[in-house]
């Protein structure tokens, strides 16, 4: 089952039984998708929470609002959470002033999706039935801070399997931008359906330690004055799901099927982009790269805008997301981003072109961590929830 999170107070439990649903050997539970936020504070073995209930739609959940749950503590917190089948967002932020005796704060946005996956490799004799792996990834783009007395920070689970035996999180406590993945592969056997599921947790206060705390053993509470925010509004996107066999040998001709109804793929759940083509060069020994190609949109698209989605370019093993609000447009119709992303100087173009659906674009990057990349070059552009992903010439010469 998912992982009951201790760090939530007793009054916020119902949300358990939403995402601990009781799962028998070989079954798998129904898709789920869930929000919720909360803001809670604690003074010796009093408690306030001002909950939401937990959301069992794709609809924003938040919470905002300054409170004076004891006498001497004020707090104003606001926070998100969004849900969609592999994608998350989630956001926290808290200011407090405390006079007098101790007391502890903290708000949270949270989100979860759970959904049955089945995925099979028809036509091709031994694959269904027996064991594989399923490699997960995701793009993750926010900030977290703190100042002096508060904390704040971010934590991902992955989770899935016949029983959702499975769980895997991961903790940040400062910027994340760029491509992450699952510590460890998730197990399944093809032609079977089991679970997969992400979570998504932002949170901010005065806890003394980040994500996980159990309450009852809540760090000194802090006295002053302090502010913390973990800003992932913005997204979390399931980017990549790579089915194996055992010894690691990838199912090229895999299709997915899922219980939702959602089109999982090997580029996770983005409107992948069609004829994706990509040249690359690349300067190790310079820590650079230039990178060039066009696409068309997808079936089923909503469309692209890079002035108001998060943009993410992944050449090798580097990665980086593009916030929303970064690019410009110029008197040519292109989208243009010029600036640092994680230490590394980066230029990216995006071109609509008079074809339908169709746009050219050109990236190139400095001060980039290409450590481990080698030819040839897997190239993945994302924009907002369209993207994908293609294996690159090694020269941009005949271009």
């Amino acid at each position: 089952m998912m992982r009951s999170f201790l760090l939530i107070p007793a009054a916020t439990l119902l949300l358990f039984p939403l995402l601990s649903t009781n799962a028998i050997a070989n079954s798998v539970d129904p898709p789920l998708l869930i929000a919720r936020v909360d803001a809670c504070a604690r003074m010796n073995s009093a408690s306030f929470c001002a909950n939401t209930p937990p959301v069992l739609t794709s609809a924003p959940v938040s919470i905002s609002g300054t409170y004076t749950p004891f006498a001497g503590v004020s707090m104003t917190v606001s926070g998100l959470g969004q849900v969609g089948y592999g994608v998350l967002k989630a956001d926290a932020s808290s200011s407090f002033d405390i006079a007098g005796t101790r007391a502890t704060t903290y708000t949270y946005g949270a989100s979860a999706f759970r959904d049955v996956l089945t995925i099979s490799v028809p036509g091709v004799e031994g694959w269904n039935g027996s064991p594989g792996l399923l490699f997960v990834s995701y793009t993750l783009n926010g900030t977290i801070v703190a100042s002096a007395n508060s904390t704040a920070g971010l934590n991902v689970e992955t989770y899935g399997g016949p029983t959702d035996s499975q769980q895997m999180w991961q903790n940040y406590t400062s910027s994340a931008s760029g491509l992450f993945s699952a510590p460890a592969p998730i197990h399944f056997i093809y032609g079977q359906p089991f679970n997969l599921g992400l979570e998504l947790w932002a949170e901010a206060g005065t806890l003394g330690s980040v994500v996980g705390i159990d309450p009852t053993s809540w760090a000194a509470p802090t006295t002053g004055t302090g502010s913390a925010s973990a800003n992932f509004s913005n997204t979390l996107i399931l980017t990549s799901l790579i089915p194996t066999d055992v010894n690691g040998n990838q199912a090229v001709d895999a299709q997915f099927s899922s219980a939702s109804g959602t089109q999982y793929s090997q580029d996770g759940v983005l409107e992948s982009f069609a004829n994706l083509t990509a040249c690359t060069e690349l300067k190790n020994n310079e820590r650079a790269f230039k990178t060039e190609g066009s696409f068309l949109l997808g079936p089923g698209t909503n469309g692209i805008a890079p002035q108001t989605e998060d943009v993410t370019l992944q050449v090798g093993t580097f990665s980086a997301t593009i916030p929303a609000g970064s690019f410009s447009l110029d008197k040519q119709g292109r989208f243009e981003f010029h600036g640092v992303v994680d230490g590394a100087a980066l230029d990216l173009s995006i071109l609509p072109r008079e074809k339908e659906n169709g746009f050219e674009y050109k990236a190139r990057g400095r001060h980039a961590n290409l450590w481990g990349t080698s030819e040839p070059v897997t190239v993945r552009l994302i924009v907002g929830d369209d993207g994908g992903k293609t294996t690159s010439k090694a020269s941009c010469g005949d271009e």
